[in-house]
């Protein structure tokens, strides 16, 4: 009987050895409640600005629009999608990825250059 309840003991105290977080640790835990009610993608604000000094007729989602040169363009996509080239130039080939969106870019200036 005593081997079975310091087994029983030695058990309990394990695993509330192994279930306890430090404070320091507890501290950087967090939970995104946002993530919980918001349902969709999170979209991101910023500029397209080409400087490879030829319009580019770029894809952005489902749209086909015209970026001029040295003139911003303000966009606001979801994290993860692309503006591709829509019509080949000297530089780019039709289906190039020119950016992909990053929740980094969140108002930033986005410069197209040559290659």
């Amino acid at each position: 009987m005593n081997v079975r309840t310091a087994f029983i003991a030695s058990l309990i105290a394990l695993s509330l050895n192994l279930s306890y977080v430090p404070p320091s640790q507890a501290e950087s835990i967090v939970f995104s409640v946002h993530a919980f009610f918001v349902n969709g993608s999170k979209k991101v604000k910023f500029r397209v600005i080409n400087e490879t000094g030829q319009p580019l007729e770029v894809k952005i989602e489902d749209q086909i629009t015209t970026l001029n040169v040295d003139q911003p363009f303000q966009v606001n996509l979801p994290v993860g999608s692309r503006i591709i080239v829509n019509k080949a130039t000297g530089q780019f080939k039709i289906g190039d990825v020119l950016v992909q969106v990053a929740d980094t870019y969140r108002d930033a200036n986005v410069i197209l250059h040559n290659n």
